[in-house]
């Protein structure tokens, strides 16, 4: 058996709870539910068929005779969780910011990984999809607007030091995960992918940094706002969602916080259902302006 523990912290509220949806709480099944996805956003697979093989050698699948089970155990211990009502729309100053209880940001936790002998995976792939899942993403409600953003302190018995800048750091899980598939263009301080998939599911086109703000709070006021701003001056049934028609998709722009003043943003492509180029042209064009605002 192969193990790792990580130590984290929550960056920003986590609006995250199991059963009793009025009582925050995290679980091993929502950590790897994100990892599932994001698994699925930095791979490149020419189909969906080929993408759900290689995620069930890693994350277990009932399919016929070829199921089988995971290779990945995950436990969870948050020792003392600071819980109380945090706003989901912190950008409202004035009228309703939608109170909800939280774990609140500064409580730690940790997370141990433990993979087994007959598994076909390596732990290493393991271990790197978990940070690269804690870099780029979040855990629970409006985590693609900065929430339920956590850092790694440490990790077994060590600090948890990464070489390089924030994008170098990705760029080296993103080549462990997928090698070849990203570029980091320095130039434009950009991760950009450099083939696209075939296969119908959101994936990661391009990572970028976010301009430092005065603290985290001011980054989630920032993150909201800009989506506020867009959807108001964008046409007649723009939304910020993963399709334009055929209802409501997840936001293909992804908002994270890294630390307590920077974060990341990562443009993943979506499903599309519009038929005219020009109007889906146009929902580009405002989703464009809405990453270039929240990268200020």
């Amino acid at each position: 058996m192969n193990k790792t523990t990580y130590v984290c912290k929550v960056l920003t509220p986590m609006f995250i709870a199991g059963a009793n949806q009025k009582h925050p709480e995290l679980r091993a099944a929502s950590i790897k539910g994100v990892m599932r996805y994001f698994f699925r956003a930095v791979m490149n697979y020419p189909n969906t068929e080929q993408l759900f093989t290689e995620e069930g050698k890693l994350f277990g699948c009932v399919k016929g005779s070829d199921g089988q089970q995971s290779g990945l155990r995950i436990q969870v211990l948050v020792s003392s969780p600071n819980i109380g009502d945090e706003a989901m729309l912190p950008h409202r100053l004035s009228g309703n910011p939608m109170m909800q209880q939280a774990i609140r940001k500064g409580t730690t936790f940790s997370v141990t990984l433990r993979s087994f002998s007959n598994s076909s995976v390596n732990h290493a792939l393991y271990e790197a999809l978990f940070e690269l899942t804690v870099l780029l993403g979040g855990f629970g409600r409006r985590s693609r607007r900065g929430f339920g953003s956590v850092m790694i302190e440490r990790k077994n018995d060590a600090n948890y030091l990464q070489e390089g800048t924030l994008l170098q750091q990705v760029f080296n899980l993103l080549q462990v995960l997928s090698p070849g598939l990203f570029h980091l263009d320095t130039a434009s301080s950009k991760i950009v992918r450099m083939r696209r998939s075939m296969a119908h599911y959101p994936y990661i086109e391009e990572i970028q940094e976010t301009t430092p703000k005065a603290n985290v709070t001011e980054l989630l006021r920032h993150y909201g706002q800009q989506a506020h701003n867009t959807r108001s001056t964008a046409p007649l049934g723009f939304k910020l969602t993963g399709s334009i028609e055929g209802g409501r998709y997840a936001s293909p722009v992804y908002c994270t916080a890294f630390t307590k003043t920077q974060g990341l943003v990562i443009k993943l492509h979506a499903m599309r259902y519009i038929q005219d180029n020009n109007v889906y042209q146009v929902h580009l064009d405002h989703q464009k302006t809405f990453i270039d605002n929240v990268l200020r």
